[in-house]
């Protein structure tokens, strides 16, 4: 583990650097751009990450944050402690053998998560586009599976309740969570459709086409994309029924 400074730097907010803090505000911006992010994406990238990814172990580094709970053993700064020779490996380039594997190790996590955040930036643009083409329609149709969340609560479009996109094979209709943590959804699908498949779903819905409703109510899926917005409208129908709206 990088080692602790008596009176580390600070970020502007306070919280401390580590190495690999400083390591991330020097040079971040250089590795995001060879991995090939767009100029105009680097400092939000760049930011994220830090806020996301080097900030909790500059944190732990400092023994400004300790891991704790149920999965303390499974964060990053202690899986790569983990690969540390044990006491009594005194074999030749054992140190050396244990870092090598923890740096392909930490830079696949890195990799990843940059990967990450800049296809979450990628999916904003296109969700953005589907949001102004929706209108004041409650449904959301967006041309494959993405990350939607962020960008609706960006556009400020609560008046959405539903997506639609086509998968491999079918459509799919998701509910739209209210909040970032948790799986509370502005509106769930119709009680009478959960756990239903094929012709029971299809009885039950009205639609042709209806294939599963997943019994906690926040997914369903169709063959197609006509069947796919049947059934939305449907529930959004049916939302507006409940709360006595039109």
């Amino acid at each position: 583990m990088i080692t602790t400074r008596k009176n580390p730097p600070l970020r502007g907010d306070g919280q401390p650097y580590s190495s690999f803090g400083l390591i991330w505000r020097h040079f971040g911006r250089d590795y995001l751009r060879a991995f090939g992010v767009p100029d105009g994406d680097l400092d939000t990238i760049h930011a994220a990450f830090d806020a996301d990814f080097v900030l909790p172990i500059d944190l732990v580094d400092n023994g400004a944050l300790s891991p704790s709970g149920l999965l303390a053993d499974l964060s990053l700064p202690l899986l790569l402690e983990s690969l540390k020779p044990v006491f009594d490996d005194r074999s030749p380039g054992a140190d050396d053998r244990a870092f090598d594997h923890a740096l392909t190790i930490a830079r696949a996590f890195v990799e990843a998560a940059v990967a990450r955040k800049a296809a979450k930036l990628r999916a904003e643009a296109v969700v953005m586009e589907g949001i102004a083409a929706a209108g004041e329609s409650r449904i959301l149709e967006l041309p494959m599976g993405m990350p939607f969340r962020s960008a609706i609560e960006k556009a400020g479009a609560d008046h959405l309740l539903f997506v639609v996109n086509p998968r491999e094979t079918d459509w799919a209709l998701t509910g739209i969570r209210r909040e970032a943590e948790g799986f509370a959804l502005r509106v769930d699908l119709p009680v009478a459709w959960a756990g239903l498949t094929d012709a029971a779903f299809e009885a039950a819905s009205g639609v042709p086409g209806s294939r599963f409703c997943h019994n906690a109510r926040f997914i369903a899926v169709a063959a197609d994309r006509e069947a796919a917005l049947q059934l939305a409208t449907l529930a959004v129908q049916h939302a507006a029924a409940l709360r006595g709206t039109a």
